[in-house]
């Protein structure tokens, strides 16, 4: 990654960024960057991060879109994503109650980089759909 690598100066120059999710959803945005980005370097540990994400399948990422697409615009229900595979510190959803209030809740743990038994759990039931 050009951001992830110290021996790059990038001080004063913009960016294009490009983000995917399995290459089947994408965003494109630009950065500038500024004094102290080194900063940022550091603390987003972007190599650990990029290396402990989980693989999935084209088929169980589709099969989780189509979930979330069910859910979408319904009120009344408790999402059951897998939450062992979210970085500690990550806000996500809880539940959606009957007056549309939205609970969310703060990751704590560690970060499975294998599916653990909470995990297969949801994919399990995710194969139900």
């Amino acid at each position: 990654s050009l951001i992830a690598n110290p021996a790059i100066e990038l001080e004063g120059k913009t960016i294009l960024l490009f983000s995917y999710g399995s290459g089947l959803m994408a965003s494109m945005f630009r950065m500038k960057m500024h004094v102290g980005y080194e900063k940022m370097q550091r603390n987003a540990e972007f190599m650990s991060r990029l290396s402990s994400r989980i693989v999935i399948s084209p088929k169980e990422y589709e099969e989780r879109m189509i979930e979330r697409d069910f859910n979408y615009g319904h009120n009344n229900f408790e999402p059951e994503d897998p939450v062992c595979e979210l970085f500690d510190g990550t806000f996500y959803l809880t539940k959606v109650d009957s007056k549309w209030r939205r609970k969310y809740e703060i990751k704590k743990g560690p970060h499975c980089k294998n599916k653990s038994e909470d995990c297969e759990k949801a994919a399990s039931r995710l194969k139900a759909l």
